[in-house]
């Protein structure tokens, strides 16, 4: 199967005094399989609100494309798109790195090492080495591959017996999640997946800062990233190895900071 892209055209919510009805136009582009283009449809409780169904998607703990396919109702519906229901935490590429970072450092030595394993028998030495070059350019070269090569490699580590609820949970706002009570927390390979790669090819641990170079996003001196104020990153400390964008991301300050546009 090719490159597959799916792209939510359309979301539909229909408030009723018991039920939140949920209705999702998806795109299929490139090569997808069968069912999945068209509308989606899944009922929720009323105690589900608007705001909690989308934030369950962002996160992946609701997944449209696995419901099943119903056309919304004529008339008397209410068509929201996400970002017109409330405008969605938009992370910088460094503040996605460290999200990711975070997510590696969660799991127990004997989680990564077994999902590293599981990477390599998974992803030969030459796309390893792709995969390196790309996520030291960018922060989020995984994007364009979720929907295909980045599902099938989550998927891959659940068929190896590395199942979610072995996994940290992470807090969103979903039913049933408490944000003082871990254990209530979802638990999803969505969140770390993308973690696991980084890690096993050599992003986080093992990886040796080069002078000139932020060692979390890759950026430099002629490539310098944003803050998320439009402006560019200068270095955080001395070594040139970390920049500013980067240190934020992390809440990591140091007071030796030399800046230059990094």
């Amino acid at each position: 199967m090719g490159q597959c892209k799916m792209v939510y055209r359309e979301i539909r919510f229909i408030l009723e005094e018991e039920l939140t009805q949920v209705y999702v136009a998806i795109e299929a582009q490139g090569d997808c399989p069968l069912g999945i283009q068209g509308w989606h449809h899944r009922t929720f409780p009323a105690t589900r609100s608007a705001l909690d169904v989308l934030e369950a998607m962002k996160h992946g703990a609701e997944d449209p494309v696995l419901w099943p396919q119903e056309a919304p109702p004529a008339g008397g519906t209410e068509m929201v798109s996400l970002e017109a229901m409330r405008p969605l935490p938009r992370e910088t590429p460094a503040e996605t790195r460290a999200r990711h970072r975070a997510s590696w450092e969660r799991l127990s030595p004997e989680l990564r090492a077994r999902a590293v394993r599981i990477f390599e028998e998974w992803c030969d030495s030459t796309n390893r080495a792709w995969i390196r070059e790309s996520a030291l350019a960018n922060p989020l070269w995984w994007v364009e591959s979720h929907l295909s090569a980045g599902m099938g490699f989550r998927n891959y580590l659940r068929d190896q017996g590395i199942l979610d609820d072995q996994l940290p949970g992470t807090f969103y706002a979903v039913e049933g999640a408490d944000p003082d009570d871990p254990e209530t927390w979802p638990k999803n390979w969505d969140d770390y997946y993308v973690a696991v790669i980084e890690g096993a090819v050599g992003i986080y641990d093992g990886f040796v800062p080069v002078p000139g170079s932020c060692s979390v996003c890759g950026c430099d001196q002629q490539h310098a990233c944003s803050s998320g104020t439009g402006e560019p990153c200068s270095w955080a400390n001395a070594g040139r190895t970390l920049c500013s964008a980067c240190a934020e991301a992390l809440e990591v300050r140091s007071p030796e900071g030399d800046p230059g546009q990094g």
